[in-house]
């Protein structure tokens, strides 16, 4: 266990006993709020597509923020209290080549191995045709942005403001879920936004990007979606209270690129947005071009 009590891991991830080492920091005196600490990884070959994986634990009211990067550019990010239990982060690169030093703290066990990060369908699955999230174990290498307001926030249930956001997450139905959303009370303010990231992702001839979003309060503000910075998908406004299905297509890009989920608050406290069940697949989408 660590010195202080309520914070940090009681054992290590690889052995689940006190026999096995993890790297930590510690955040009692003598550190300050903001101190941080990094730890470099040895020069790693990175080739094709990569995946990088390792388990992080944060427990505690007051939890700071872990990053991962490779040479300044980041890959992973988390904040907050995450229960007292190792999550597992898995993490596809596939345009970054050459030696390279991800730059990561508070983590073990870490691995790189030469082969694409794949998972169960409820999770994640990505490849080189299918890409599906539905945030119920994890934000699966979303990011939150550093060029906005405020950020995202992973839930389940109810939000915390009556008459606005969902009561449940689109994936299960019921309060066990997980999804992405903007919460619009105090201290935020009308116009502030928030974005997230998706990880770079691959995009070759008709792609189908698909998500579910809920938009519900009397001063729902607005939602848009962009590929590299194009605009695919834009909604306004009050969706009366349900989940709604959106299917874009995207046919003119090629190559890697993030998806931007951007949300902005309305005129006032009743409007969270939220979103779930993100997926990205090989070829148009059967509907085509459809906004629910």
């Amino acid at each position: 266990m660590t010195s202080s009590s309520g914070k940090g891991p009681s054992s290590d991830h690889t052995t689940g006993t006190t026999t096995g080492y993890y790297m930590y920091i510690e955040a009692s005196s003598p550190h300050q709020p903001g101190d941080d600490a990094k730890l470099y990884s040895p020069p790693l070959k990175v080739f094709g597509i990569m995946c990088l994986e390792f388990y992080y634990y944060m427990a505690g009211a007051v939890n700071g923020s872990l990053n991962v990067t490779i040479n300044e550019t980041v890959v992973f990010s988390a904040s907050g209290d995450k229960e007292d239990i190792w999550h597992k982060a898995s993490i596809n690169i596939s345009s970054i080549v050459g030696l390279h030093r991800p730059t990561v703290f508070n983590i073990y066990p870490f691995e790189k191995k030469e082969t694409p990060c794949f998972y169960q369908r409820k999770l994640e699955i990505i490849g080189n045709f299918e890409t599906i999230c539905n945030f119920d174990v994890s934000m699966c290498g979303f990011v939150q942005g550093i060029d906005d307001t405020f950020d995202w926030t992973r839930h389940q249930g109810s939000t915390s403001s009556t008459d606005t956001g969902p009561s449940f997450d689109h994936t299960t139905g019921n309060l066990t879920g997980y999804y992405m959303y903007i919460e619009a009370s105090s201290p935020r303010q009308p116009g502030d936004n928030a974005k997230l990231y998706s990880p770079p992702l691959e995009f070759f001839g008709n792609m189908c990007l698909q998500f579910y979003y809920h938009m519900y309060g009397a001063t729902t503000g607005n939602l848009s979606v962009t590929v590299s910075g194009n605009l695919v998908f834009s909604a306004r406004g009050d969706k009366r209270g349900i989940w709604r299905k959106a299917s874009v297509n995207v046919s003119a890009i090629e190559g890697l690129h993030r998806v931007t989920f951007e949300g902005v608050v309305g005129s006032s406290y009743t409007g969270d947005i939220a979103i779930d069940d993100f997926s990205l697949t090989a070829g148009s989408c059967p509907y085509g071009k459809f906004f629910d």
